[in-house]
This record gives structure tokens, sequence and C-alpha cells, in this order.
């Protein structure tokens, strides 16, 4: 459970702080966060850093998480993709028919941020 990289990559300003705020308070990790796709994907280019964890946009002006994933299944099979959006419809493509990723329908709770830690954080999925 130790240097678990969190990726946040978010548009909007105040939901990108939030996210960060309680995945730094339940975990004290490395957190990373975006507000373009392409600021992020940029950045794992150029440090070689690819994230445990991505919680993303699904799509919007600024941020398409299907771009982040795509670009991240070619580096790595071992990333967890959680993926949020204001349309319930989004949830079976992220979710996917392999049942792989979750999904945070927008408006969430603070409750939906502290399970993302406790399904893959706190329950041992990196050690």
């Amino acid at each position: 459970m130790e240097n678990v990289r969190i990726m946040v990559v978010e548009s909007n300003h105040m939901v990108n702080a939030l996210i960060k705020d309680v995945m730094m308070f339940c975990v004290n990790r490395d957190i990373m966060t975006f507000f373009k796709d392409d600021d992020a994907i940029s950045y794992m280019e150029k440090s070689g850093i690819i994230p445990d964890i991505v919680i993303s946009r699904f799509k919007d002006d600024a941020v398409n998480g299907e771009k982040i994933k795509g670009f991240i299944d070619e580096k790595s099979d071992n990333v967890v993709f959680v993926f949020s959006s204001e349309m319930e419809k989004d949830r079976e493509k992220v979710i996917g028919s392999d049942g792989q990723g979750s999904f945070l329908q927008i408006p969430f709770s603070i409750n939906d941020l502290f399970k993302i830690v406790d399904d893959f954080i706190v329950n041992d999925k990196f050690e």
C-alpha cells in the first residue's frame, strides 16, 4: 500500500480540488491533478510515471477519459480507472462487458470517494 499514485483529471476546478483533498486526507499518497487530458498525457510521456489509479471525467470539453485510458493501456494493464459522468448511460461504457473499471455518477458524495479508497487502496489492491 505504499507509493500508490493517484491521478485526478477533472476540468472543474472545485471538483478537482475536492477529489484531491479527499484522497490526500484518506490515504496521504502521491496525488497528481490535471484539468485537461492532454496535460495528463503529456506529463506521463515526459516523466514516464504511470499512475496506479486514475479518477477522471469520462467526457467533457477538456477531458476525454477514453483518450487517457487508451494512452495508459499501451503502457500498463494494472491501472484502476474511475470515471465520472452526469449521464447514467455512460455507466455501461465505463464498466464495459469485462466488468473492469468503476463509475461515479455526478453529483457524487464524499462517501463515494471514501468507497474508492476502501475498494482500491485499503483492501490491498496494490500490495
